[in-house]
């Protein structure tokens, strides 16, 4: 009985030493049917392929928040401003336009990242039933940045500290790199006919009012 124990032992072990082989062979075909096209991690910057928006350029985009909770306009430098208050829901929404006015795309497929240059001044005041009032900033604020297309449909979205070097809402001029698979990851619009950015509050307590500016100088695509 034992010599039959050894015989099935090595009939096994053949069976796994082929399995094994052939399971080597079918991961280094799988690992060659992929293409490396760029290295999102290699530490080169980002290199800039279309600009969409740059201070200076009023004429080049369109500013909306249907919310009525934001006022936006430029700074004596073009770039864009948006003060945000009380403490309801905002959307300030950012699409593009060419030189003659009429709104333009951009395809978030054929592009590795979107940049945005940026700050966000500010806090919250908080109100206490006593009166009293504090200020404060979290590092996380929450801020959402979505890509939409012409009819305000969300591509996709990312928390805007997700992206930052030290994960914390910038409050000084700062690029963001968004690696665009991270804002073209819903399937409510077209990521091919992105159209604009719109950046996000959703509503917080009646208690706070948040004392925000928002700071915008550039916005393009890079590989």
């Amino acid at each position: 009985m034992s010599h039959l124990s050894r015989n099935e032992d090595r009939r096994w072990i053949r069976r796994a030493t082929c399995l094994g082989l052939l399971s080597s062979v079918m991961l280094a075909g799988a690992l060659h049917a992929f293409t490396v096209e760029k290295n999102v991690n290699s530490g080169e910057p980002p290199v800039e392929k279309r600009v969409l928006f740059t201070k200076g350029q009023a004429d080049s985009v369109t500013i909306e928040d249907k919310t009525g909770n934001t006022k936006t306009s430029f700074t004596d430098d073009g770039a864009i401003q948006v003060l945000i208050t009380g403490s309801g829901a905002i959307e300030p929404t950012i699409t593009f336009k060419d030189d003659k006015g009429k709104p333009i795309t951009f395809d978030a497929t054929k592009h590795q990242y979107l940049l945005v240059r940026m700050k966000l001044e500010g806090d919250i005041k908080r109100t206490f039933p006593n009166g009293k009032v504090t200020a404060s900033r979290p590092d996380n604020l929450w801020m959402a940045l979505r890509v939409v297309d012409a009819n305000g449909n969300m591509c996709g979205a990312v928390n805007i500290a997700s992206v930052t070097d030290d994960e914390k809402t910038p409050s000084e001029m700062t690029t963001l790199k968004v690696p665009m698979l991270l804002v073209r990851g819903y399937a409510d619009a077209d990521s091919t006919q992105a159209a604009g950015v719109r950046f996000l509050f959703a509503k917080t307590h009646d208690y706070n009012n948040r004392d925000f500016r928002l700071i915008v100088e550039h916005i393009a695509v890079a590989d």
